[in-house]
């Protein structure tokens, strides 16, 4: 369990690094290549720390309703903890994976106005007074 959270959490953040590397270019330029290769391979390798938080889980709860009075006990004060972590996972799967689907078919290069491109940020807040929204 803690080499697939190491390797999660490194794939997680070299991802995080490359995002922000890409964010503004045009789409398959190298950052944008970069940039998808590393949030792919962090979802990737995070299915592993994903799987064994649900085993885990699982493994726990049937402890607390099967196993003696001190293993119940144990069981019962751990699993918050391992399924606030598995939370965790879940709504990093659930923000992620849109956001790869909207990089592979948009890029990072999908600006909402002339100038501040970052192809994210709702164009409400970035355009400057006056300037124009590009039109998809």
């Amino acid at each position: 369990m803690s080499a697939a959270y190491k390797v999660c959490s490194d794939a997680r953040t070299n991802a995080d690094g490359r995002w922000v590397d890409a964010m503004g270019t045009p789409p398959h330029s190298k950052a944008w290549n970069i940039a998808t290769f590393a949030l792919k391979h962090s979802l990737t390798v995070c299915q592993e720390q994903r799987q064994a938080l649900r085993e885990q889980v699982e493994f726990m709860e049937n402890i607390i309703v099967d196993g003696s009075s001190h293993d119940s006990e144990v069981a019962a004060q751990m699993v918050d903890g391992v399924v606030s972590e598995l939370k965790a996972g879940e709504q990093y799967y659930a923000t992620e994976t849109p956001r790869y689907r909207h990089l592979l078919v948009v890029g990072w290069g999908s600006p909402h106005c002339i100038q501040h491109a970052d192809g994210y940020t709702p164009n409400s807040s970035i355009c400057a007074a006056g300037e124009n929204p590009l039109q998809p």
